[in-house]
């Protein structure tokens, strides 16, 4: 069964084509289940790989050039972090007619957090890894080509763009709250000091919660959200 489709230049996935994949390049782990993950997630296709690791594939030319970031980075970041966070264990190449790489990750136990489930506890582990993140040694990189990201540009640059989405909403959400929490949001200062790493989407479907620690899925711009639940579209036995 062929993956549903959220872009217009995305190509055809299936589980057949990441057993092909698999079997050519990474014959280890040919034999393994394979399940797609459910994830609200647009960017990235998942796919478990047995118990312990799991494929994302990337669905548009932007979010390749996403995980290429991630394959390059995230082993210096990871390291410095005191959360778990998925270190590439392998990475694919285009074939089949897939036309980009892909990467293989430790599959990451946990849930995203909901109300009800968010103590100081939580709140004390999330500062820590943004403190822990920003100060990681840059590499002497800078926020420009294919390291830079609207998410980290001073936040009057987005003012007429964001007034004109909250417009376009209409009836779909409180339009005076929203402008009024964003006229707040642009009297936040600007950062004005060293570069730092910093994490773009730091919501409730980018991190995973366990009993006792808390999982970044991704640390660098456009993470998958995903709350690790199984799909219908797998070869595992008994679904």
């Amino acid at each position: 069964m062929q993956i549903r489709k959220l872009h217009m230049e995305e190509p055809d996935i299936d589980v057949a084509l990441v057993r092909r994949l698999l079997s050519s390049q990474m014959p280890q782990w040919a034999d393994l289940p394979l399940c797609l993950v459910e994830s609200i997630g647009t960017d990235n296709v998942m796919i478990r790989v047995g118990d312990s690791l799991v494929i994302r594939m990337p669905r548009t030319p932007g979010a390749a050039e996403g995980i290429t970031k991630e394959q390059q980075l995230v082993p210096h970041l990871a390291p410095h972090l005191p959360v778990p966070v998925p270190v590439r264990v392998g990475v694919g190449e285009a074939a089949f007619g897939y036309p980009w790489q892909w990467s293989v990750h430790p599959w990451v136990p946990g849930r995203n957090p909901v109300p009800g489930m968010v103590d100081d506890h939580l709140a004390i582990q999330l500062a820590d890894f943004v403190n822990s993140l920003r100060r990681i040694d840059t590499l002497g990189l800078r926020p420009q080509g294919s390291l830079h990201s609207y998410w980290a540009d001073p936040i009057e640059r987005r003012d007429s763009a964001t007034r004109a989405s909250i417009a376009a909403c209409g009836d779909l959400l409180n339009v005076a709250l929203t402008e009024a929490a964003w006229e707040k949001a642009r009297h936040v200062i600007d950062h004005a000091g060293p570069a730092v790493w910093m994490h773009s989407d730091l919501h409730p479907g980018n991190i995973l919660v366990s009993v006792d620690c808390i999982g970044c899925l991704a640390v660098l711009p456009r993470h998958e959200r995903a709350d690790h639940g199984l799909g219908e579209t797998c070869d595992c036995p008994g679904h």
